[in-house]
């Protein structure tokens, strides 16, 4: 295997790695086995049935936890742990037979193109998750697994037009993921600025909150310790919850006895955002830190 070859290879592994690991292990493996490509030396364990069997069941669970709305996100979580170690392992196995320092080179590389894949799917997959509807999932897990498949092949037979292909990728990688981050860390924050945006207010007092001790000004805003006079009074505080990406986050709490009307316009707003998959109101439960989703949810939309 000539150098241009090698490092074809090395780099298309941990390129796929980044994006779909099981697939580009199953894949070198299966090659490997049919006689279609001589596999590096250190790679010899990815054609062991074992090995294979592996990588082609976790293929299979990533098929489908990468097309269900927010379990790609969370499957992406867990494997920023096991991508990018992996592609630094394949990267580091496949050249140490040529020379240690080569390899411990390569791995550096290798987990670097790993990581920068890694995030760049990871951030595409929170953006449209802010969309609630499954098809955009569907269509990019399996371009995504176009491109692991496409990708091996081209390292494998026609290393020349990889390598030159990944210049080019690399090059969108540094314009694209910075883009995609500050999209993701904005919608978030969107929907923080909307909830703080949403005041609540009561029915305006007419006199003096000083002489009757009330915890309203005239203008009907509420006093500083109007939280506490709501607790103090045995009103349990509101929670408000957004499903965002398929998961349940916990935003504000607010006063327990804030009208029903109130609930209902913050709700619309937090949904208008297009961010928001659901809005929940519900009676926080008497344990710290925990908000009752059962018997005490006050609104949901």
């Amino acid at each position: 295997m000539d150098a241009v070859h090698l490092i074809a290879m090395t780099l298309g592994a941990t390129w796929a790695s980044g994006i779909n690991l099981y697939a580009a292990v199953t894949g070198l493996g299966l090659l490997g086995v049919f006689g279609m490509v001589e596999l590096p030396p250190g790679w010899e364990l990815l054609m062991h049935p074992l090995v294979i069997a592996a990588g082609g069941l976790m293929y299979m669970v990533e098929f489908t936890a990468d097309k269900v709305p927010g379990g790609d996100s969370v499957w992406d979580a867990v494997h920023t742990f096991i991508r990018i170690p992996a592609g630094a392992v394949l990267a580091f196995s496949g050249t140490h037979h040529v020379d240690p320092g080569l390899a411990l080179a390569a791995a550096l590389v290798g987990g670097g193109l790993s990581a920068a894949n890694h995030s760049a799917k990871a951030g595409l997959r929170l953006a449209i998750n802010t969309s609630p509807e499954p098809f955009t999932n569907w269509a990019a897990s399996t371009t995504e697994d176009g491109l692991t498949f496409s990708g091996i092949a081209l390292a494998v037979y026609h290393p020349v037009l990889f390598l030159s292909l990944l210049g080019l990728w690399i090059i969108l990688l540094i314009w694209a993921i910075p883009r995609l981050w500050r999209f993701v860390r904005a919608a978030y924050r969107q929907v923080r600025s909307l909830l703080g945006r949403a005041t609540i207010l009561q029915e305006p007092a007419v006199v003096d909150p000083a002489a009757t001790g009330s915890d309203r000004t005239p203008t009907g805003r509420r006093t500083e310790n109007a939280f506490d006079t709501s607790r103090e009074a045995g009103v349990p505080p509101l929670v408000i919850q957004v499903q965002i990406a398929g998961s349940w986050h916990d935003l504000k709490e607010i006063s327990g006895d804030t009208p029903q009307g109130h609930l209902v316009g913050m709700a619309k707003k937090l949904k208008s955002s297009g961010i928001t998959q659901k809005v929940k109101v519900s009676r926080k439960v008497n344990q710290p830190g925990r908000s009752d989703a059962g018997g005490n949810v006050l609104l949901e939309m």
